[in-house]
């Protein structure tokens, strides 16, 4: 059935579905069970709405939960994670700018084990061609983004399953491509049986010869859009190709907005992206060995308090009650169950990292703060002009970014020191 309000002769292509949202305010995130970021390119201007994604050169921001993971030395952005992230900036009252984790006298919170020279299995740092042509075309599928074509040597006339790219223009009774959006499209990908055309559309297509115009007569369904519903329309179409669908350098500037021009670009960004979540995702895995080996002795009542708070301020401005936000995230239990089974396993990462980070002066200056920030404006355009505690407010914060920071030294500080393997 075709979508009701959708103008065009398809019968409308739905966004990809929106996941249950993740929690993961921790700066640690692994005792949740996160959604693995896969991190799309600079994205395409759509009709009504700029996605905004960063394209960073030397690592990517990763989406895992409720919050950004900072890829190493790459700085952090993301306008909503106030929002998200948001606690009372009072929590942070008596840390030093550089160590938050020196407001605590640690050794009555945690006893360390070995850390360092533990032994780790890893995943290797490497994808395959297929991985990233595959991750490529996912891009496309997800954003609704048509792949160009490439021409079968020799084929001429459009047969039932054949791949094509064609233009298209409609009208209708009252209705053309200059009223009404969506009656006209050049170079459009369709593969002849697809269905997502509206019946009929597709089945005219068959015998089309390539550039040689042909109308295309259809009649709207009746639960179409008020403008077209149930009315006889002519589309003038003529086919450029007929072959496989493709990357093209033309498909990779329409998904990224002409941030990315040639499909090599956007292979080099999928390959550098791919790598750098493995690298990540070898990170905490050494950052788990080493956890193991150290004993939690208590929690500080103030690290309840930021994680409460954290939860409560995303809950607030997400969803509709604290059970909205659980069923949401798949969780049975009750509140209270949520709280100590995900907050407290995230507290006692967070102690640990902060531990390890005083024991091997770990700290975050001011002139690491500072990169952070540059990096910020160098791969948000938005945020270009911005003061520099304006984008630390639009990113959870001064306290919540040099805690994020900290414990993501002390994670890079646990993978460089692990006895590694790879897998």
């Amino acid at each position: 059935m075709a979508e009701k309000n959708a103008p065009e002769p398809t019968k409308g292509k739905s966004a990809p579905e929106k996941g249950a949202p993740q929690r993961g305010a921790s700066t640690q995130h692994k005792s949740v069970p996160a959604q693995k970021g896969k991190n799309a390119p600079p994205a395409k201007k759509e009709t009504n709405t700029v996605v905004k994604i960063v394209l960073i050169v030397l690592g990517a921001v990763v989406l895992l939960g409720g919050g950004y993971l900072l890829a190493r030395y790459t700085g952090f952005g993301s306008a909503k994670l106030k929002a998200l992230l948001a606690y009372p900036q009072d929590i942070l009252t008596g840390w030093r700018e550089d160590a938050p984790f020196q407001s605590y006298e640690l050794d009555e919170y945690v006893k360390l084990g070995e850390y360092k020279g533990i032994p780790v299995t890893l995943a290797k740092e490497e994808v395959t061609d297929a991985e990233v042509n595959t991750t490529a075309q996912g891009y496309f599928s997800e954003s609704g983004i048509s792949l160009g074509v490439k021409q079968t040597p020799g084929k001429t006339k459009v047969e039932a399953g054949d791949t094509i790219e064609f233009d298209f223009e409609g009208s209708a009774d009252g209705v053309s491509a200059e009223t009404l959006e969506g009656m006209k499209a050049t170079n459009y990908v369709l593969t002849i049986g697809s269905g997502n055309f509206i019946p009929g559309f597709e089945d005219e297509l068959i015998g089309a010869t390539i550039g040689k115009e042909i109308d295309v007569k259809v009649t709207f369904p009746d639960e179409y859009s008020e403008e077209l519903a149930g009315k006889p329309a002519v589309f003038k179409c003529t086919v450029h190709k007929i072959g496989s669908e493709v990357i093209t350098d033309s498909a990779v500037a329409n998904l990224t907005s002409g941030q990315l021009t040639t499909v090599k670009e956007l292979m080099d960004y999928v390959r550098t992206d791919l790598v750098n979540q493995i690298q990540q995702e070898n990170a905490y895995a050494a950052f788990e060995a080493a956890y193991a080996n150290a004993e939690i002795l208590q929690i500080p009542d103030r690290e309840r308090k930021y994680y409460e708070d954290m939860l409560s301020s995303q809950i607030a401005g997400s969803y509709s009650s604290p059970d909205d936000y659980l069923s949401q995230n798949g969780y049975s239990g009750t509140y209270e169950d949520y709280k100590l089974e995900y907050d407290e396993e995230n507290i006692k990462r967070d102690l640990f990292a902060f531990a390890v980070a005083e024991k091997e002066n770990l700290s975050v200056d001011g002139t690491y703060i500072a990169d952070a920030i540059n990096n910020v404006r160098q791969n948000n355009s938005d945020m270009a002009s911005l003061s520099d505690e304006e984008i630390l407010d639009q990113n959870g914060g001064r306290g919540f970014v040099i805690r994020y920071l900290v414990a993501e030294r002390v994670r890079a500080f646990l993978y460089d020191n692990a006895v590694k393997s790879f897998e």
